[in-house]
C-alpha cells in the first residue's frame, strides 16, 4: 500500500519509534512519503534515501503580538496556531493529490492532536499516532497552568498587578483555546494508536475518545550486549533534561547510596531546560553527587554508556510507555524505575529490573543492591536480553503496526 506520514516530531524516542515504523513498513512491501517541516528531525530519524521526503515549512513566531492577545480574550486563535493549519492543510491537499492508501500521522510537538486531520476527513483512511496528550496542560507540573495566581490583595501594591492579571487572563485564554481545538482535531481520525495501556487511559480521559494500543518494537540490532565488557561506576539517566524526566529525584537518589560506594550519575540528553539546569547542577554538588551529562551523543556512543552502566535509573513522572528502559535491557543492563504510567507495563518487577517507589530511598536501595551484588546485576541483565528479544523486538512491532493500520476499518 502507498502510505503518508505526516509529523511534528522533537528528537528523543517518539522519533526513534516513527524510525522503526517507516523501515518495518518499508521492509513489509509498502511506499512511503513523509510530510514534515523537519522530515529527518535533524537526522535523528534514519530511513533509506529513497523515501521521498515533503519538506513544507512551518511559519512560527516566538513574539507574541498585541493583536494576538487581543484575539485570545475573545477565544479565537492565534498566528502561530492560524500558520500551523496553514502548513497542515498545504500537506494534506499534497497527500490527496498523491493517489495514496492512509495517512499515519504521528504528534505534534507544539499541539499534540494534529490539525491535519480535519482537512483529510472523510476523504481519505487516517491513523494518528499519539502517546501523549499535551502533558504541559494535563499532569506532572510543579505548577499546573490553570491554577490560579497570588490573591489580587497579596499583590495590589505592586504596580504590576494590572500587568499580572491580563498577562494571566490572556495566558489561560490562549491554553483554553488550544485545549479546544486540540479535542476537536481529535474527533477527525478514523484511528487513533497508543502506546500503552496507561496511554488508553489517559487519551480517554483528556479527550473522551477511545484507541488502539500498539506496542512498538525495539531495535535489538543497534542496541545490543558488548561481549567482555566492564561495569563501570555510575548510573545512567536518558531523556531530555526537563522536569517530567523528573532527574531531581535521580540525583537525590544517587546522595543516599552510601558514600563508600555512591556511583556517578550520567545523564544523556539532546536537550536541557536552561531554567532549571542550575539547580540540578547545584543539588548533586550539594549532596556530594557527581552529575555528568552528555549532550546530543551518537547512538555508537550511547550503546557504550548504556553497556557499562550498573543500570539505567528511570525517574520520569507518569512516562506513557518509555524505550530506554528496553534499550538498556537490550545492552544487557537493568533498568531501575519508577513504579508509575506504562513503565508498569515494560518493566517486570524483579526480571528485568525493579518497580520501586518514587522515593529517593526506595529507589537508592535498589541500586545498591545491583552495586553490592555483580551477579544479581548481569543474571537481571541477561534477562532482559532474552525479555526483550522474545516480546518487543521490531518483528512484532511490525505485526501490530499491519495489523493496526491496515485492519479492521469500520464497517467497510
Amino acid at each position: 500500500m502507498r502510505v503518508a506520514v505526516w509529523h511534528n516530531l522533537p528528537t528523543g524516542g517518539a522519533a526513534r519509534a516513527l524510525t522503526n515504523h517507516i523501515n518495518g513498513l518499508l521492509k513489509n512491501g509498502h511506499e512511503v512519503e513523509i510530510w514534515a517541516n523537519n522530515p529527518l528531525v535533524d537526522g535523528f530519524i534514519t530511513i533509506p534515501a529513497s523515501v521521498i521526503l515533503h519538506t513544507v515549512p512551518l511559519k512560527r513566531t516566538n513574539e507574541t503580538s498585541f493583536s494576538d492577545k487581543w484575539k485570545s480574550y475573545f477565544f479565537d486563535k492565534d498566528c502561530n496556531m492560524l500558520a500551523m493549519e496553514e502548513h497542515c492543510k498545504t500537506c494534506a491537499d499534497a497527500i490527496l493529490a498523491g493517489n495514496f492508501d492512509v495517512v499515519y500521522i504521528n504528534a505534534c510537538y507544539f499541539y499534540a492532536v494534529p490539525f491535519i486531520g480535519k482537512y483529510l476527513h472523510g476523504k481519505i483512511k487516517t491513523a494518528l499516532n499519539l502517546g501523549e496528550p499535551f502533558r504541559f496542560f494535563y499532569e506532572a507540573r510543579p505548577d499546573m497552568v490553570w491554577q490560579a495566581p497570588p490573591a489580587i490583595k497579596t499583590i495590589w501594591k505592586s504596580r504590576s498587578w494590572m500587568k499580572a492579571i491580563l498577562t494571566d487572563f490572556w495566558i489561560n485564554h490562549k491554553y483554553r483555546v488550544q485545549m479546544r481545538e486540540e479535542k476537536i482535531n481529535s474527533t477527525f481520525y478514523d484511528k487513533i494508536l497508543v502506546n500503552s495501556y496507561y496511554s488508553a487511559e489517559t487519551i480517554m480521559r483528556v479527550y473522551n475518545c477511545d484507541t488502539i494500543v500498539n506496542y512498538i518494537g525495539i531495535n535489538t540490532e543497534m542496541f545490543q550486549s558488548i561481549a567482555n565488557k566492564t561495569i563501570k561506576n555510575y548510573v545512567i539517566g536518558l531523556g531530555n533534561l526537563y522536569d517530567n524526566k523528573n532527574p531531581e529525584l535521580a540525583i537525590r537518589a544517587v546522595g543516599k547510596i552510601e558514600k563508600s560506594i555512591r556511583p556517578q550519575l550520567y545523564w544523556v540528553a539532546n536537550m536541557t531546560d536552561p531554567l532549571m539546569i542550575d539547580f540540578w547542577i547545584a543539588l548533586a554538588k550539594e549532596l556530594d553527587v557527581e552529575f555528568i551529562i552528555k549532550k546530543m551523543i551518537s547512538d555508537a556512543e550511547l550503546v557504550v554508556l548504556l553497556n557499562e552502566a550498573i543500570c539505567l535509573l528511570y525517574t520520569s513522572k507518569l512516562e506513557p510507555f518509555g524505550m530506554a528502559p528496553h534499550e538498556a535491557n537490550l545492552c544487557g543492563t537493568p533498568a531501575v524505575g519508577v513504579a508509575q504510567a506504562g513503565i508498569r507495563e515494560t518493566i517486570i518487577d524483579g526480571l528485568n529490573g525493579f518497580l520501586c517507589q518514587a522515593t529517593p530511598k526506595d529507589l537508592a536501595s535498589k541500586v545498591a543492591l545491583l552495586i553490592k551484588n555483580p551477579t544479581l546485576r548481569n543474571e537481571m541483565g541477561e534477562k532482559g536480553i532474552q525479555y526483550v528479544k522474545e516480546n518487543w523486538n521490531l518483528e512484532i512491532g511490525d505485526k501490530n503496526l499491519q495489523k493496526n493500520l491496515f485492519e479492521d476499518w469500520g464497517d467497510e
